[in-house]
């Protein structure tokens, strides 16, 4: 419901008047203290706006304020107070970012006023929300898709690390799983730009000369680069440009942390992940990869033992085989899928995006692939 809102006054009588005068079509909810205001948040939120009076016993309007934009940063706040000092104004527009400042007695017109200006504010703010969600959401999946066409070996090991910086940061409760799980997502985006023989040898495994190990070590500066002007992947953009030097100091979350903090300890979960990584696929076990990164990072290193509890091979994994035009997104390839050239389409363990079930299916009828095809069922979580 776009048009909720919530008024907040130890006052009894003015939430009275409030609950008479608001009018009708405004989803109307009253609290008697901030505690109160917060319980409801919780319980029936989110508001479109709220209202606070500024002196409340315990928790006075200011504080509350400030904690419904740490809880509900498109809650659009308003000051309610019959002390309209100049002081009382500049703590509440810095300390809880302040809509609007109204006084007491406040007339039914102003606040009404005051109430439909806010939610027209509300509704702006979650449009724009969602478009700029849609747009980094959009951006990022044509980022994958390019980058697992052109080259299916980065894109499967984006996605592979992607599973090891998730559990890691799970493990350490970091509040930033996000950005961590898209850094990841995305680390090896940069690959898009290097030539195709580079691509070619990485893809068939053959040594690259020392001009190529250099043009391979820029990627993710050129990843950094790619993603920097996307709305929201700031963070997400140094992180992968970091990922291969991060801090060497242990970084663990905790919060408000700083923007340099975020990305320390995000390229630290990437660089753990690219090691564990290596060493797998060189044909290490799990076990004897951990015990090769606890002797490179320390035994007592937070994020090698996070990787401790994770399950590499799922218990309840599916792999079938299918024809081409059975091929869903649910679905990731459970070996190499070549050609008859030898040219690698997909790594195993790459998941099947719609560009690159379409790829397999114009090579199948260019009879340069032979169905069917070994995959692996995913979970509606992978």
């Amino acid at each position: 419901m776009m048009n909720k809102v919530l008024l907040v006054d130890d006052d009894p009588n003015i939430l009275a008047a409030f609950r008479r005068q608001a009018r009708k079509g405004y989803g109307r909810d009253t609290a008697e203290s901030g505690a109160q205001g917060l319980e409801l948040m919780a319980q029936s939120g989110p508001y479109a706006v709220i209202v606070s009076d500024m002196r409340m016993p315990e928790m006075d309007g200011i504080a509350f304020l400030a904690e419904v934009r740490r809880r509900s940063p498109e809650t659009v706040r308003i000051m309610l107070t019959g002390n309209a000092d100049l002081q009382t104004c500049i703590d509440s527009v810095n300390q809880g970012y302040i809509f609007r400042f109204l006084t007491k007695p406040c007339d039914p017109e102003t606040m009404n006023q005051a109430l439909e200006a806010g939610i027209q504010q509300y509704r702006l703010v979650c449009a724009e929300k969602e478009l700029t969600h849609g747009t980094v959401a959009g951006c990022i999946r044509t980022l994958t898709d390019i980058l697992s066409i052109v080259s299916p070996g980065s894109f499967g090991q984006a996605t592979r690390i992607r599973q090891y910086v998730r559990h890691m940061a799970a493990q350490i409760s970091s509040q930033h799983i996000w950005e961590y799980e898209m850094a990841a997502t995305l680390c090896q985006i940069g690959c898009v730009a290097l030539p195709r023989e580079i691509l070619g040898r990485i893809a068939a495994g053959r040594p690259l000369t020392p001009e190529q190990h250099n043009l391979l070590a820029n990627h993710p500066t050129i990843g950094c680069q790619l993603l920097a002007e996307i709305p929201r992947l700031k963070l997400v953009a140094l992180i992968v440009e970091k990922q291969k030097k991060p801090p060497k100091e242990v970084i663990l979350p905790y919060e408000n942390m700083s923007e340099e903090e975020i990305v320390n300890l995000g390229a630290q979960l990437l660089r753990v992940a690219l090691d564990l990584d290596v060493l797998l696929n060189r044909g290490e076990p799990f076990i004897k990869a951990l015990a090769t990164l606890h002797a490179q990072y320390g035994n007592d290193h937070p994020l090698v033992d996070a990787l401790m509890s994770f399950e590499r091979d799922s218990a309840d994994k599916v792999v079938v085989q299918v024809k081409a035009a059975e091929l869903t997104a649910n679905m990731a390839a459970a070996t190499d899928i070549m050609d008859f050239h030898g040219k690698k389409l997909v790594a195993k363990g790459q998941r099947l995006t719609p560009p690159m079930i379409f790829y397999l299916q114009s090579c199948l009828h260019a009879r340069e692939v032979a169905e069917p095809f070994l995959v692996e069922i995913l979970s509606e979580f992978q």
